[in-house]
């Protein structure tokens, strides 16, 4: 399992606690950082540097402080003042750990975890996929896809991203003359089908580049389309389904 998700304060919700002017709270921690340092101490078990974005859109620095940071701090605080703060940013964790079982109803904190980082490797490798391919449609436009061998990386003069949407479309159009299915029906038997053969999440790279463009069918052959290994199972499957005459599955 990777490294625990650390719940942060701000270091200005951290410094309206204390009852301190921000740019104060950043001189001191800035302080105790230095302080770590000579004894050799990481600060990160206790805050990060960061910034945040003030409402005229200034970058300005702050800090992300961990529960270790907050009773570091408290320490540093005498009397109604460091009991108040204690208080404070211990209810304040309190409701974040409370939000977070709330929105997992049923699951262990363990489970939890491990379902918060799954769905955070899901989403880089989505991301991830479609800058690429937001990228490749973006050099394509302009000519200037990368070439290799005298070939493009993904088409070349008589196999580039248009005419394989194309090819798609029509064999989608006979699929539906020859198994009188209507179109949507197909193509979602299709992609499902594809994403089993293939063992990729298809709909999560759909929803995500249907959100980005507003494109519906298009952008599920586009996804398509980029990638050889899926164009070449799709057209495959659509053969067999053209030949047999049966629906996938």
């Amino acid at each position: 399992m990777g490294k625990m998700i650390e719940q942060t304060l701000t270091s200005l919700e951290v410094a309206e606690m204390v009852g301190k002017e921000h740019k104060g709270l950043l001189k001191d921690i800035r302080r105790y950082t230095a302080q770590l340092g000579e004894g050799k101490i990481a600060p990160t078990d206790f805050w990060t540097e960061s910034t945040y974005k003030t409402e005229q859109n200034k970058t300005l620095p702050c800090y992300h402080v961990t529960k270790k940071g907050c009773e570091f701090i408290a320490h540093k605080l005498t009397g109604q003042k460091g009991t108040e703060f204690t208080a404070r940013y211990i209810n304040r964790f309190h409701e974040m750990e409370n939000a977070i079982m709330e929105g997992f109803p049923g699951l262990t904190p363990k489970q939890i975890l491990d379902s918060l980082e799954a769905n955070t490797e899901m989403l880089k490798d989505m991301a991830n996929r479609i800058g690429n391919l937001e990228d490749l449609i973006a050099k394509r436009r302009k000519g200037k896809v990368e070439a290799k061998d005298g070939k493009n990386l993904f088409w070349d003069e008589k196999d580039h991203l248009e005419q394989r949407v194309k090819v798609l479309n029509q064999k989608l159009a006979d699929l539906v003359k020859a198994t009188g299915k209507p179109r949507n029906k197909l193509l979602h038997l299709a992609y499902k089908e594809l994403a089993y053969r293939e063992d990729v999440s298809l709909d999560s790279i759909m929803d995500a580049y249907r959100y980005h463009t507003g494109d519906n069918d298009a952008c599920l052959f586009q996804v398509i389309a980029t990638e050889d290994g899926l164009y070449s199972t799709m057209v495959e499957m659509m053969d067999e389904v053209l030949e047999r005459h049966e629906i996938f599955g």
